[in-house]
């Protein structure tokens, strides 16, 4: 009688690599023909199949839950005896979800207490990863490039095929509040601008399209999380960017607030959400000057050249924000 094949698991951070780096991945590393994505190992080997039950399953999520989304960046070539990665920049914000575990199951060390930590992703192993050709492959000029951590995977392999068997959530530590309105010129360019940001920096907030700038609409962030208001800006030139701490909005000390709060100034509306949490509120308030209100989908030239400013002045708080 034949025996099954043994089982396996671990704890990963999914990455998907730049298309061409996948290709030479999958040829590379032998298991990426079974169905191991390219990833970033938490903790392998990790439980027996026959372990993970609800109270484990629990534990784990308990612990990926404190940790939030986080933005890295991979680059390289790189390489080990017999490996050749990808090296994850900056290791901090994976280095402390990976000690988390780690201290949570010292029964199951990373690789057996053999290795130490080191963040990255596997590219290629065994005799080719010493191979010119892969070394040299233009596929590596795909890096350094940005990716976000949304989540954790346990991983599982059983009669030869990786696959994934749970996934938990990293928390979202940042809203972005959308203001404007897209039929009314230069008031839609916080929506477009929010809608041309890369699916990375996305992935690491939440963006809620509220209209106007209101006590309810900010209410409704959870405590612990940072806020972006994003919106059209008045009292600054069209198509000038501004990124202002929403302390100083709220003092009224600021150069640009937001257009859109109709029904009350900015700075009160602020006030009164902070008064009613009982707390301040953690953020920035990221705009364009704008310069045209009317009815129209149009934007003014002045802030039609404004827009990628825009866009990356919201990624780079997301980025920031993220971090800490």
């Amino acid at each position: 009688m034949a025996q099954p094949e043994p089982s396996e698991t671990g704890l990963i951070v999914r990455v998907r690599l730049p298309p061409r780096l996948e290709a030479v991945r999958r040829i590379a590393v032998e298991d990426a023909a079974h169905g191991l994505t390219a990833h970033v190992t938490l903790l392998y080997p990790f439980a027996p199949p026959s372990d993970l039950d609800r109270e484990m399953r629990a534990r784990i999520a308990q612990i990926v839950a404190t940790h939030s989304r986080f933005a890295f960046r991979l680059a390289g070539p790189a390489h080990w005896p017999g490996v050749l990665y990808a090296s994850v920049e900056p290791e901090e914000p994976i280095r402390s979800l990976q000690a988390d575990l780690a201290a949570a199951f010292p029964e199951l060390p990373l690789y057996g207490g053999t290795f130490d930590f080191v963040p990255h992703v596997t590219i290629a192993e065994g005799p080719i990863a010493g191979e010119i050709v892969i070394i040299k492959d233009p596929a590596w000029a795909a890096l350094p490039a940005m990716f976000a951590a949304r989540s954790v995977e346990l991983i599982s392999r059983t009669g030869g095929a990786w696959r994934t068997k749970w996934r938990f959530g990293l928390r979202r530590s940042i809203r972005v509040v959308v203001c404007g309105e897209m039929l009314r010129g230069d008031d839609g360019a916080a929506i477009r601008a929010v809608e041309s940001l890369a699916a990375e920096v996305r992935a690491l907030a939440e963006v809620v399209e509220v209209g106007q700038l209101s006590v309810e609409a900010l209410l409704d962030v959870p405590e612990g999380v940072a806020v972006i208001v994003a919106d059209a800006a008045v009292g600054v030139p069209a198509g000038q960017v501004v990124v202002v701490p929403l302390a100083e909005v709220a003092g009224r000390g600021a150069a640009g607030t937001p257009a859109s709060s109709h029904s009350l100034p900015p700075d009160q509306v602020l006030g009164l959400a902070e008064e009613m949490r009982g707390f301040p509120l953690r953020g920035v308030f990221v705009g364009i000057g704008g310069a045209k209100f009317g009815f129209g989908e149009r934007l003014s030239p002045a802030v039609e050249k404004g827009m990628p400013a825009f866009a990356a002045a919201l990624a780079d708080e997301i980025r920031r924000l993220t971090a800490g």
